[in-house]
């Protein structure tokens, strides 16, 4: 009886079996019709109502209010765009750079370039370049990890990258020549550095530091960021510092500005009107941002990127902490010049 009672469960065995195998080729029909889904449809095309739904909350998160309903249209489908081409960049593995939707969400990439750059370098003839000597760095350095960087800031739309990032190299001279960080005025640079052009508006680097030169610098507090151009209130009495020398990386020479980042933060050019850099959240951005400079940053530091297996120079931008990396961008570090950020570097001193 006992024998016979094992036979029977022998015989159920085959039958379990073929209802297990069943049951793991159904889910993969489900997961290869997914994939099959994925690959061959378009994956980004939310329902109409859904992406509406998100531009509302947006628009709540980020306090927009338009004037009218043609100007509500046309960012939604600004604000549609972007989304959708957000998605698709984060699918594909090649890019080495995450995105995602920010408070640049319902501007056009022209747009962005225009209230978000600010930096039109010329050429200086009568400007040297200076070659350093390999100071012994290490494989990853940055300065912000050393308090040698003030908070970053927010030009809120005021093209005025030029004037941030130099007064942040100023900020971090400071800091190593007297063993104290103190926030300077951009606003100053702004009202007072041409009182003659438009405000707000792409500028020169160097021709900020030469204005900080012949006039020093006050400090923020003494003459707070306001967004705008406005009358200048400049005052010799509270000058807190000021710079004697301008010294010029020598351009294209990877090497030499690693040197120079070594030995105290520096002023670089890069394209900054690019998808990549408008909606950047962390990763690599890579030659895909372009070469044309038009926007200021702040080299703070390199490095290795283990999970891209990419080397990268760290960059503190003006854009304020809700952007990127808590205000910071990892752009490539290689002989492509990704960015153009070998391009037209600079740093003051005494």
């Amino acid at each position: 009886m006992e024998n016979l009672s094992l036979l029977h469960k022998d015989k159920d065995l085959p039958k379990n079996l073929c209802l297990k195998i069943f049951s793991i080729a159904s889910f993969l029909l489900v997961l290869v019709v997914a994939i099959c889904h994925y690959l061959f449809f378009d994956p980004y095309k939310l329902p109409e109502t859904d992406i509406a739904n998100l531009f509302k909350q947006w628009m709540i998160e980020h306090n927009k209010n338009y004037s009218n309903d043609r100007e509500t249209y046309n960012r939604y489908v600004n604000f549609k765009y972007n989304f959708e081409h957000i998605i698709s960049w984060n699918s594909k593995k090649i890019n080495k750079a995450t995105l995602e939707i920010n408070k640049f969400a319902d501007l056009t990439q022209e747009e962005f370039g225009q209230l978000w750059g600010g930096y039109s370098p010329k050429h200086y003839e009568h400007l040297n370049y200076v070659y350093l000597n390999d100071p012994g760095l290490p494989n990853d350095f940055d300065w912000s990890s050393n308090n040698a960087i003030t908070p970053v800031k927010d030009q809120r739309g005021c093209a005025a990258s030029w004037v941030f990032a130099l007064v942040g190299s100023i900020e971090s001279l400071g800091y190593l020549e007297l063993d104290s960080l103190v926030s300077f005025s951009e606003q100053q640079v702004i009202d007072c550095a041409f009182p003659d052009r438009v405000k707000c508006h792409p500028g020169d680097v160097i021709e900020g530091f030469q204005y900080i030169k012949q006039n020093g610098i006050m400090t923020e507090s003494e003459y707070p960021y306001q967004g705008a151009g406005g009358q200048c209130r400049f005052s010799k009495e509270d000058v807190e510092f000021s710079i004697n020398n301008i010294n010029l990386v020598p351009p294209n020479n990877m090497e030499q500005l690693k040197f120079a980042v070594g030995t105290q933060p520096v002023v670089a050019g890069i394209q900054a009107d690019q998808f990549v850099m408008q909606f950047y959240k962390s990763g690599i951005i890579g030659t895909e941002c372009g070469h044309q400079i038009n926007h200021a940053v702040l080299v703070t530091g390199f490095g290795f990127h283990s999970d891209t297996l990419t080397d990268y120079w760290k960059i503190k931008n003006s854009w304020g902490r809700d952007w990127g990396l808590d205000g910071y961008a990892l752009i490539e570090r290689s002989s492509n010049n990704a960015c153009g950020i070998l391009s037209s570097a600079s740093y003051p001193s005494l």
